[in-house]
């Protein structure tokens, strides 16, 4: 059995935790939501990279959690084990900070990028990484630094169904090599009808991401497009995914089919 998350959260204030443990440090959208909280099945690996060392893009360490105006404001800082390298003579820590406002519903830390019309939302977010020595060996070393902007606009509408769009900016500003350095960007856009199906309520979801590296080499996009059936929300679902990833001349196609059971 995998152990996701071990922690302590003790209050310091109104709206102000400390969370002490194993757990999603402060990072973007994507992670926050987890692997499981997608609208595609696949994690948008191609755009979302921060070297977070333990599964399901969790670490060990501690963080400051709060809120303000009313929820509407979300805050975290924290520091963790970072990335960890054997060829790296001495450990160093990672820090962390993000701050979201959510201008209709409230979120809180953890995120996801869409609610399935159990919350209007329509947040923008500021999440940074950095790490002294991250990389290297005894005779040189550099740092990992790393910061974007995501947004999530989700909406029931008038006739029951549910449109969703999320876009995600980054800056992979140190990363120990020119080739993986570089902007990123994404764009997500999901639409679930009103009504049930045979197997649940129906979602299709299509996505683009594009990574370009400071030192001028290939560019690498990816698309996927989803139809998803959710059985019960994000606890049940099964769907087919369709996915191409391009670097230069070389692409990857993959079908998927997913079943997803939370316990």
């Amino acid at each position: 059995m995998l152990m996701l998350d071990s922690l302590v959260k003790v209050k310091l204030a109104d709206n102000i935790q400390l969370w002490a443990g194993r757990f999603i440090p402060p990072s973007d959208r994507s992670n926050l939501s987890g692997a499981y909280n997608l609208p595609t099945w696949q994690y948008p690996g191609v755009v979302s990279r921060y070297p977070i060392p333990k599964k399901g893009g969790r670490d060990d360490g501690f963080a400051i959690i709060g809120s303000a105006a009313g929820g509407q404001l979300d805050y975290s800082l924290g520091m963790f084990g970072g990335k960890a390298d054997a060829t790296v003579p001495e450990d160093t820590e990672s820090v962390s900070g993000r701050v979201a406002y959510s201008f209709l519903d409230k979120e809180g830390y953890l995120t996801r990028s869409t609610y399935l019309g159990s919350k209007d939302i329509m947040t923008i977010g500021y999440t940074f990484m950095k790490q002294s020595d991250a990389f290297g060996d005894e005779s040189a070393t550099t740092d990992f630094s790393a910061s974007n902007v995501d947004f999530l606009l989700e909406k029931n509408l008038a006739d029951g169904s549910v449109a969703t769009l999320e876009a995600a900016l980054y800056d992979y500003d140190e990363f120990g090599a020119a080739s993986k350095e570089g902007d990123a960007t994404m764009v997500s856009l999901a639409y679930m009808p009103d009504g049930i199906f045979s197997l649940g309520r129906l979602q299709a979801s299509v996505r683009y991401q594009e990574f370009s590296p400071d030192d001028n080499s290939d560019d690498t996009t990816r698309v996927d497009v989803g139809l998803t059936s959710l059985i019960k929300g994000h606890g049940a679902r099964v769907g087919i995914y369709y996915g191409d990833q391009e670097t230069g001349s070389s692409s990857t196609e993959t079908i998927k089919l997913g079943i997803q059971l939370k316990l």
